[in-house]
């Protein structure tokens, strides 16, 4: 158990008046208890009080007992939240990914009043300890290591798939098996789709390539993205790779602790508006980062929340144009006492494969 981030949590539950929660993300429960579970469609709930934490399980999920976590086995194909339901009463906090056939069992059953709980546990995830931060460099050290492996193995001919498969084999070999979510392999005019599906296109001369990739070392994620280009490179896609990388920088000069996370988005779109392309960057400068590939906080030009010692967060701004190309160009920063830290340090410079 981690009972340090647990009395953090309590401290987040007596804030929002809370007298219990339920957490029940995968991700969240390791993070409190080192128990790691995917249930599929079966209940699991890890819930916190302030005298007690207790996880109910499904009986086809064996779990070692831990000094101070009390262990519900839920027997599999009876209704799993009628125990639960006797020890919840009062404001109870629920896991915003709960699903919703358990909550309304559970109303059904117990007098409670239910309010979004996740902050409690999102809050103290996004601020990472020592060990933490030492686990995102390595995770972006490998996977800078890898992009710079990947990029070798352009050909003509290849397909988006294919090159995909030979990322997976070199994260292997460096130690990296895990998954952090489906790399994304983008070739031509495909790249101006920012979340297209690597498919079945095949590289040809003169194609712009753009690889955002992450996995895991341990249980925490890299995420980054290179765009490069192969055999040769149009005057239109130098400018927009200039415009691009300069828009990265310019997110990343501005990042830290203190500042507006869309103040670091204002930094790196208008750096895109004021080259012209605005329309054409459609998403977000960035997203938060840890266990999971996608978590709070967002860099983006809605939130006013500031930057904390201890975030982690991605700057990736792109330029996607139908029909023809995209760029994005991404790195992972951490907040930290002196300021922005840089955990990606594969070049910047354009590169055209020969």
């Amino acid at each position: 158990m981690r009972w340090e981030r647990i009395d953090n949590v309590r401290r987040e539950m007596v804030e929002r008046g809370m007298s219990s929660l339920i957490v029940s993300d995968p991700m969240s429960i390791y993070y409190l208890s080192d128990v790691y579970i995917e249930p599929g469609e079966r209940m699991l709930a890890l819930l916190i009080k302030p005298d007690a934490v207790k996880l109910y399980v499904n009986a086809l999920f064996p779990v070692e007992q831990q000094d101070g976590l009390e262990i519900c086995v839920l027997n599999d194909g009876f209704e799993p939240t009628i125990q639960l339901s006797q020890d919840v009463s009062g404001i109870v906090g629920i896991d915003k990914n709960w699903p919703s056939r358990f909550l309304l069992a559970l109303m059904e059953r117990a007098s409670i009043k239910p309010v979004v709980g996740s902050p409690a546990v999102d809050i103290c995830r996004m601020h990472k300890d020592a060990w933490e931060m030492e686990e995102m460099r390595k995770a972006s050290a490998g996977n800078d290591r890898v992009m710079e492996r990947t990029i070798r193995q352009l050909r003509e001919g290849m397909t988006e798939r294919e090159l995909a498969a030979i990322m997976t084999k070199i994260y292997d070999e460096e130690g990296m098996p895990r998954v952090a979510f489906d790399p994304l392999i983008c070739f031509g005019e495909n790249g101006a789709f920012p979340h297209h599906e690597t498919g079945d296109s095949k590289l040809k001369p003169g194609d712009s390539v753009i690889i955002d990739t992450g996995h895991r070392w341990g249980m925490y994620c890299s995420d980054m993205t290179r765009t490069v280009f192969f055999k040769s490179c149009t005057d239109e896609q130098r400018n927009v790779y200039d415009i691009v990388n300069k828009a990265n920088r310019a997110g990343e000069s501005v990042a830290r602790p203190g500042i507006a996370l869309r103040d670091v988005d204002a930094a790196a779109r208008n750096v895109i508006i004021a080259a012209g392309y605005g329309e054409f960057f459609t998403h977000r400068t960035g997203h938060g980062i840890g266990i999971d590939v996608h978590e709070p906080p967002d860099v983006a030009a809605t939130n006013s929340q500031l930057a904390e010692v201890g975030m982690v967060f991605s700057v990736e701004p792109g330029i996607y144009l139908p029909g023809k190309f995209g760029v994005r160009i991404e790195d992972l920063v951490a907040m930290t006492e002196d300021g922005c830290e840089v955990l990606n340090h594969h070049t910047h410079d354009l590169i055209i494969v020969d």
